[in-house]
């Protein structure tokens, strides 16, 4: 089984690299900053999606009884609000990447089709389809 791995890691390798022309074209600087800003907001909503967590044990640990009243309130209830706010980030990043990589995406597809169409026009017939 260890064995395949390997094949399958090279697979994936082979399969980046030939689609890598199509989402870095060359002379088209717009796609190029938009794979970069899809790339970066898919880092921050990863980042987001982390910090969810530790947030929310921050505001299950500040609601333990303390000495005084007003911060026994008013810090579970931040961690709260920070804690919402990072869900929706992570969401509203993931989608806002995805309307900013569409572009890219349509080209790449409308790319990769236009070059098979090509191809098999470019085929000769079977033999038994000649007019």
């Amino acid at each position: 089984m260890s064995a395949a791995k390997p094949a399958a890691e090279g697979n994936h390798l082979n399969a980046l690299l030939r689609i890598a022309p199509y989402l870095w074209p060359k002379g088209e600087t717009e796609l190029r900053i938009r794979v970069v800003a899809a790339l970066v907001l898919v880092a921050a909503a990863k980042a987001a999606n982390v910090l969810v967590p530790f947030v929310y044990a921050r505001a299950v640990d500040a609601l333990a009884p303390k000495d005084g009243i007003g911060a026994a309130i008013t810090v579970p209830v931040a961690l709260l609000l920070a804690y919402g706010i990072l869900r929706v980030m992570s969401s509203a990043l993931a989608e806002l990447r995805n309307a900013i990589f569409a572009k890219v995406q349509a080209r790449a597809g409308r790319r990769v089709a236009l070059e098979v169409f090509e191809h098999l026009h470019a085929l000769s017939p079977p033999a038994g389809c000649r007019g």
